[in-house]
């Protein structure tokens, strides 16, 4: 059922979605370029008013950079507690930034997880995986997808991850950051998902802008249904050796005229 919001707001490029049954939380630009939060009561269908994003002082935070568009998650700590994130690309170039919301006063503050300021384009999309380690210093796994601004327009598709470094207690936590597949994964839009309960994996859904030697290539929407990097694949010990052995007493075999027995080959 469609839910028309009853101020309809000037929206500069793509809005960003979070939320539970509870609420749904909408983040946008204005088409002054400055990042807009609006709330939906999912038990009443009403839109709260709409919220400028402002910084502990109360002054609106930077601008949001032509092209880009925030970016928001609402993420369940491994601690119970509720937080509100977001990707504001700020400055005209999308410089990256990663905030919390302050769940007391509404506000935003830089959140202490820093990541590369990266110019950016398009809309950043974050996912959140629980972590079941009672002893692990991540309150859970957090995912950002963005596309790296260039200025011939390629714009590699990246990936970050929140990880540790060092050991509990004193590990420090950090958004580690690279190159979603390759240098030459170029992308329009990018998306994530991880439904807890439901996903095993984080998904990931890209829309490509390849390029082969100089020419763009058709444009495709990628399902990447195993996007964290966690594959199913059997895990096994390959002892080049044994096949070294084989090979060798085949050769041999062949040699003296079919009078050794060799081992069957180890591998299926």
């Amino acid at each position: 059922m469609d839910v028309p919001l009853q101020a309809p707001p000037q929206l500069a490029n793509r809005a960003s979605l979070a939320g539970d049954d509870s609420h749904s939380i909408l983040a946008y630009k204005n088409d002054q370029g400055f990042p807009v939060i609006k709330v939906r009561q999912n038990t009443t269908g009403t839109w709260d008013p709409d919220e400028p994003v402002r910084d502990p002082t109360g002054a609106p935070t930077q601008a949001i950079g032509a092209g880009s568009s925030p970016g928001i998650l609402e993420a369940t700590f491994r601690n119970g507690t509720r937080t509100l994130l977001a990707v504001f690309p700020e400055t005209e170039q999308g410089l990256l930034r990663l905030f919390t919301q302050d769940p007391a006063t509404g506000r935003w503050v830089r959140s202490p997880w820093r990541m590369t300021e990266e110019a950016s384009i398009g809309r950043p999309a974050l996912a959140f995986k629980p972590i079941a380690a009672a002893d692990s210093p991540l309150p859970g796994r957090l995912f950002i997808l963005s596309m790296r601004r260039s200025p011939t327009g390629n714009n590699i598709v990246r990936e970050r991850t929140l990880v540790a470094v060092g050991l509990a207690p004193n590990a420090t936590l950090t958004i580690a950051d690279e190159d979603h597949d390759n240098v030459w994964f170029f992308g329009n839009g990018v998306d994530l998902l991880f439904e807890d309960g439901v996903d095993s994996n984080l998904r990931a859904a890209i829309a490509t802008a390849l390029v082969e030697k100089d020419v763009p290539q058709p444009h495709k929407v990628v399902l990447r249904p195993k996007a964290d990097g966690i594959a199913d694949l059997m895990q096994r010990n390959w002892n080049d050796w044994e096949g070294l052995g084989v090979d060798l007493c085949r050769v041999l075999n062949g040699s003296v005229g079919g009078n050794l027995r060799c081992p069957d080959w180890p591998f299926p």
